[in-house]
């Protein structure tokens, strides 16, 4: 159901530890208006289906784009194109989401930069990620 995610959300999976469910964490780039990306985590039910866990956490950073998760699946990173910086997120347990740094930069890149340009995600032979 990834066609329900708006246009400029860019979507990255992070594994359960036990397997028993797939999170996936969203950013959105609010149409690249200042200081208005968030970044969203939902739960893949068997089904297909998303449910949202935590919904639009601002990042107060612009353009948000690329997420990538270390494989410990604890944090997110999240490129901002329009300001030039990386926004860290711990991953809670369950989901929920929170920024490393209060004023959502971790790194700084340079503005305009895509540090982690395009990134394909391993599969599994049942087509869950393999991160």
């Amino acid at each position: 159901m990834l066609s329900a995610l708006a246009e400029g959300s860019y979507p990255a999976v992070e594994p359960d530890p036990q397997a028993t469910h797939v999170i996936l964490i969203v950013s959105e780039a609010a149409g690249a208006a200042q200081d208005a990306s968030t970044v969203s985590s939902y739960r893949v039910l068997r089904n297909g289906s998303l449910q949202v866990l935590d919904g639009a956490v601002p990042l107060t950073e612009t353009a948000a784009c690329w997420v990538a998760i270390p494989q410990n699946g604890r944090f997110a990173y999240v490129t901002n194109a329009g300001s030039g910086t990386v926004s860290g997120i711990s991953i809670g347990r369950r989901g929920g989401l929170e920024l490393l740094d209060e004023d959502g930069v971790t790194g700084v890149t340079g503005e305009g930069s895509t540090p982690m340009g395009s990134v394909e995600v391993p599969t599994t032979a049942n087509g869950m990620a393999a991160l």
